[in-house]
C-alpha cells in the first residue's frame, strides 16, 4: 500500500461524491478520487491500484448489485465499502454476499466512516501480507426471505474479530431499538471478550468462531473458543457481596471484574452454553413484551449444546 491510501468514491450524484472527497482528504491522510459508479469505473478499478472504493449503489442508471459483483471481480483485493440511504440485515448481508467488505448507512458520520476506512485498509493490509484475499472473504453469510446469516473464524487477536463486532452492531442496529441494540451489543461484546482472555487466553494460535442469525421473531449469536470450557452455574453471583467478589479475585490474581456473565444474562433474553462451556448463544426476541432475565436454551439451541 502506498504512503497515502489511494480511495476511490462512487457515486452518481456529483456534488455528493464532490464533498465526500473532499471531506476524506482534507487532513492529508487520504489521497482521493471520485468517478461515477458505472462500467467506467469497473474498467478504472482493473487498472489503476486502489486501496478501497467507498460505493453508493442506488444510481438510477445501474444495477447496484451487479456493479457491487462487477467491482469485486474487477479487483477482488481491494476492500468496497457501501454507503447506501437503504439499510437493513437483508440488504447488509446481500451486499456482503455479491463481494463488500462493509455496509454503512447514509447520512454517514465522518467519524465512523474514517474509523472504518482504516480498520478495513489495515485489514487488507495484513491480509495481503499473508497472501490472502481481502477479509470478507473470512465470512460466511446467506441472506434470503427468511433472514439473514453471518459467520466468521478468526485467530485470536485479528483485526477480523473487532470488523465482525463492528459488522454486528450495524445489523443489530437496524433491527432492533435503541435499548435493545444496546444491550445486545454489550451482551456480545462481553462474550467475545471472555471468550478471548478466559477460553482461549490470548494464544494467537486458537481461533474464534463467531456467528450472527436473524430470524423473524429473534437474533442469536454465538461466540465460540478453543479453550476448555466452563461450567457456568460455578461462577459467583458478583452482585450477593461486591466486596467479597473483588476480593476473591484480587486474591485470585484477576483483574477487577468478574461482572460479564452477570451482565450477559441482564442484557439479552437468554443465555446458553454447550456442555463443554465453550460455546455461548445469546438470544434477544423481537417485538417481545417481556424479558426472562435469567433466560434458558430455546430448543434449537439445546439441541446444538447437547452435541457439542
Amino acid at each position: 500500500m502506498a504512503d497515502l491510501p489511494l480511495i476511490l468514491v462512487l457515486d452518481h450524484d456529483s456534488a455528493s461524491r464532490r464533498l465526500m472527497a473532499a471531506a476524506l482528504g482534507r487532513d492529508g491522510q487520504m489521497a482521493v478520487t471520485e468517478d461515477e459508479p458505472g462500467p467506467g469505473a469497473v474498467e478504472r478499478l482493473s487498472k489503476e491500484p486502489f486501496d478501497l472504493v467507498l460505493l453508493d449503489p442506488d444510481s438510477p442508471s445501474v444495477n447496484g448489485w451487479r456493479l457491487i459483483g462487477d467491482l469485486h471481480r474487477a479487483a477482488p483485493r481491494t476492500p468496497l465499502l457501501i454507503l447506501s440511504i437503504y439499510f437493513n440485515a437483508r440488504s447488509v448481508a446481500r451486499a456482503i454476499e455479491m463481494g463488500a467488505e462493509d455496509y454503512l448507512s447514509k447520512p454517514v458520520d465522518l467519524k465512523e466512516l474514517r474509523r472504518t476506512i482504516n480498520l478495513l485498509l489495515d485489514q487488507a493490509e495484513a491480509d495481503a501480507a499473508l497472501g490472502g484475499s481481502v477479509s470478507a472473504r473470512h465470512l460466511v453469510v446467506r441472506a434470503d426471505a427468511e433472514g439473514a446469516f453471518v459467520e466468521m473464524t478468526a485467530p485470536t487477536g485479528s483485526p477480523h474479530i473487532e470488523r465482525f463486532q463492528g459488522f454486528v452492531h450495524r445489523l443489530l442496529a437496524a433491527t432492533l431499538n435503541k435499548e435493545d441494540y444496546l444491550n445486545v451489543r454489550l451482551a456480545l461484546e462481553e462474550s467475545v471478550t471472555n471468550a478471548v482472555e478466559w477460553g482461549n487466553r490470548h494464544d494467537r494460535n486458537k481461533t474464534l468462531k463467531l456467528s450472527y442469525c436473524l430470524l423473524a421473531d429473534r437474533v442469536t449469536l454465538r461466540v465460540e473458543d478453543q479453550g476448555d470450557g466452563f461450567t457456568p452455574d460455578r461462577v459467583p453471583d458478583p452482585t450477593t457481596d461486591p466486596l467479597a467478589h473483588l476480593e476473591r479475585r484480587k486474591r485470585e490474581g484477576k483483574r477487577v471484574g468478574g461482572w460479564g456473565l452477570f451482565l450477559t444474562r441482564k442484557a439479552v433474553d437468554e443465555v446458553a452454553y454447550n456442555k463443554k462451556g465453550n460455546v455461548v448463544f445469546l438470544t434477544k426476541y423481537l417485538h417481545q413484551p417481556s424479558r426472562s432475565l435469567a433466560g434458558g436454551a430455546s430448543d434449537a439451541q439445546a439441541s446444538e449444546a447437547k452435541s457439542s
